[in-house]
């Protein structure tokens, strides 16, 4: 028992070494200074009832502070789910030109090989060196795979980038 309070202790003292950048998070999804502040202080005590068995990094905070600010419109009762079609504004060429580019890389991902796949979308979630760990994968291995990738997926989408940037 002691050593789970001072598991969370602990915890809670590295996270509030980011409490500023907490709070920008906060402030960001909530655009209300004294709000975010109360957003952040929910967040540390939620950590504190229910601590994680995964890291916590930046996005992890950023979906806790969205779910109890989600909860705080529930409450509130300002918070409605809207369709996303209700949202479809008309497209634009710019905007078409933005979902081209999206649509493209998600058709340049399809075709990555799985290893160099898989290595990328762990690497949006981890740091090389939490990779190594599970898989014993050298970390430099890993980063280097990833920067490999993401240069040819950057060439292989540099003319469509180009013509959106042209209109």
């Amino acid at each position: 028992m002691y050593i789970a309070i001072l598991f969370c202790i602990r915890m809670l003292q590295t996270l509030s070494k980011n409490h500023q950048e907490w709070l920008n998070i906060a402030n960001h999804i909530c655009k209300d200074d004294y709000l975010a502040q109360d957003l952040v202080q929910e967040m540390y005590l939620k950590l504190h009832r229910y601590p994680p068995k995964k890291e916590i990094n930046n996005f992890y905070i950023y979906v806790t502070i969205k779910h109890i600010y989600y909860d705080h419109l529930k409450e509130e009762k300002q918070y409605t789910e809207i369709n996303e079609r209700i949202l479809r504004q008309p497209e634009d060429d710019t905007h078409k030109a933005y979902h081209a580019i999206l649509d493209r890389l998600e058709e340049e991902l399809d075709n990555l090989h799985w290893y160099d796949k898989r290595l990328l979308l762990e690497r949006q979630e981890k740091s090389p060196r939490v990779i190594q760990m599970e898989t014993k994968i050298n970390h430099r291995h890993i980063y280097r795979n990833c920067q490999k990738t993401e240069e040819e997926l950057k060439a292989k989408l540099q003319n469509d980038f180009k013509q959106y940037l042209a209109g």
